[in-house]
């Protein structure tokens, strides 16, 4: 089945363009449903059979998420391969709770921020958490941004979205005074020839991974549970909060249909309710 998984992921990445993380996230699950069934083929393989295998998945501990993500990538799979019927459309998605993402105020994001050091490496990590709260872009958009992105006059960034897709993303003057500094005082002492705007003090460009790890500590001295994403729902709370249309909010996040955009109405609910007692107690 390899080579017709090689042929899977070549077109996930060369004609439906999908971002790294997702092609590597179809290939971890293809490839162990392929080791937990090493002797069948897509057009052999039973419902009897991929039932067993949805059953082991979920008593190796995989929640709801995770399966659903398994069986759409099975049924893409599939699909590609022009199998048959398929098997996997047999079995239904599990449904799961999902979790409201967790915003938090200016003032929490600042007082957070102001925990971070002025040495070159702290500046960098302001600018780099400064940008992801201005802007609301995804970590994957910001370490692929490059120079020749970035307009610091303007105040804005040319980002790469999912899908390939471009779109301008814009960030406020506390942004740009980061950046300003990282871009003129830091990141000319470290020698580099990378293209990208953020880089390591070895000239390397700036990993997902490093960036999980700078704004997971974070919190961690405060309690607060941090990631990127964590800047990302602040930000389109805040927008939303301020009586920002959803549409252009949905335009901002790069996101492709409004109903992920309309999880953040409920997120409002604790500012709905201040607006409410205001009005009638």
């Amino acid at each position: 089945m390899n080579p017709a998984l090689d042929a899977f992921i070549h077109h996930l990445r060369n004609h439906r363009m999908c971002a790294t993380h997702t092609i590597e996230s179809y290939r971890r699950d293809i490839y162990r449903m392929c080791q937990f069934h090493p002797n069948r083929t897509p057009d052999t393989l039973t419902l009897s059979e991929a039932k067993q295998y949805i059953h082991a998945c979920h008593a190796a501990g995989l929640g709801a998420r995770s399966l659903r993500r398994h069986l759409a990538s099975l049924r893409a799979f599939w699909l590609f391969l022009g199998v048959k019927p398929c098997v996997w459309d047999a079995i239904p998605s599990p449904k799961f709770q999902s979790a409201l993402p967790t915003a938090l105020s200016p003032l929490t994001v600042y007082t957070l921020l102001d925990q971070l050091s002025h040495s070159p490496l702290g500046i960098r990590n302001r600018a780099v958490c400064e940008l992801l709260y201005a802007s609301g872009i995804r970590v994957s958009e910001l370490v692929q941004a490059k120079l020749t992105d970035l307009n610091l006059d303007a105040r804005c960034l040319m980002v790469l979205g999912k899908g390939s897709k471009q779109r301008l993303a814009f960030f406020d003057d506390r942004a740009h005074g980061y950046l300003m500094q990282y871009c003129h005082h830091i990141r000319t002492q470290w020698e580099s020839k990378s293209p990208h705007v953020f880089i390591t003090k070895q000239g390397r460009p700036l990993q997902v991974r490093s960036i999980q790890r700078i704004v997971n500590a974070l919190g961690s001295p405060s309690g607060h549970t941090l990631t990127p994403h964590t800047f990302r729902h602040s930000f389109a709370t805040r927008l939303l909060n301020n009586g920002a249309d959803l549409r252009m909010i949905q335009h901002l996040l790069g996101h492709e249909n409004l109903t992920t955009t309309e999880l953040y109405t409920h997120v409002s609910t604790t500012e709905l309710k201040k607006l409410y007692h205001a009005a009638f107690v």
